[in-house]
């Protein structure tokens, strides 16, 4: 155990309740391999079909669930409870605690999201500044009516969509396209703000990174 600004981190394997844990797991297996690395000059050929497309974060993927309290849980079983702003503005959201959520946890304020920041900061104890860290839901694991497993990404994203937008949590924005026309202009402006690139989810689960072709051929 060891502090997270005026949180708690629990350590790898804290997380207890092996049913939730076996739920997390699953839906990491299937994202992880449902997820196609695309690049930029690739747009024209694999993405013309409709798409919700986002900004892509440079983080990790972590689990807001309610245990008793809004906790954190990694795929690895870490947790974060406690006095910490994701958790604090996530309580004020209404959110059904039966539900799980799946985001990417990262540094806020930076043009360009890095992970090595969040890991920075994560193992920085009681000096974290925890005011910089964000989670941005972008999909929903599973609710008393939808689940990952066997509902179609478009319900579960509007679903995540009414979530209220606070200033460390909030619901990963994405806008419907239906060209690759649609998914350049919206990858040329990303670039242009200094992004990463874009994470395009398709109807039939698959979904895509998309980074410039130099980033990929490096």
């Amino acid at each position: 155990m060891a502090s997270l600004g005026k949180a708690t981190l629990e350590t790898q394997g804290t997380f207890a309740d092996k049913d939730l844990m076996s739920q997390l797991l699953a839906y990491r297996k299937i994202v992880a391999a449902n997820y196609v690395l695309t690049s930029s000059a690739d747009i024209e050929r694999k993405l013309a079909l409709p798409l919700l497309v986002s900004s892509k974060l440079d983080g990790e993927l972590w689990f807001l669930l309610h245990d008793g309290q809004w906790k954190l849980v990694s795929p690895t079983g870490r947790v974060i409870h406690g006095d910490i702003e994701v958790l604090a503005q996530a309580s004020k959201a209404g959110l059904d605690q039966a539900s799980i959520f799946a985001g990417e946890l990262h540094i806020m304020g930076q043009a360009r999201t890095r992970v090595a920041d969040l890991s920075a900061a994560l193992g920085s104890a009681a000096k974290a500044d925890t005011s910089k860290i964000g989670f941005a839901i972008f999909d929903l694991v599973s609710s008393p009516t939808l689940s990952a497993i066997g509902t179609p990404y478009t319900a579960r994203y509007e679903e995540i969509s009414k979530i209220a937008t606070h200033e460390n949590f909030f619901h990963a924005v994405s806008a419907a396209t239906k060209s690759p026309a649609e998914v350049v202009e919206l990858f040329d402006r990303e670039i242009a703000n200094g992004g990463e690139g874009l994470v395009a989810r398709a109807e039939d689960g698959r979904s895509f990174k998309v980074k410039p072709t130099k980033d990929l051929d490096a």
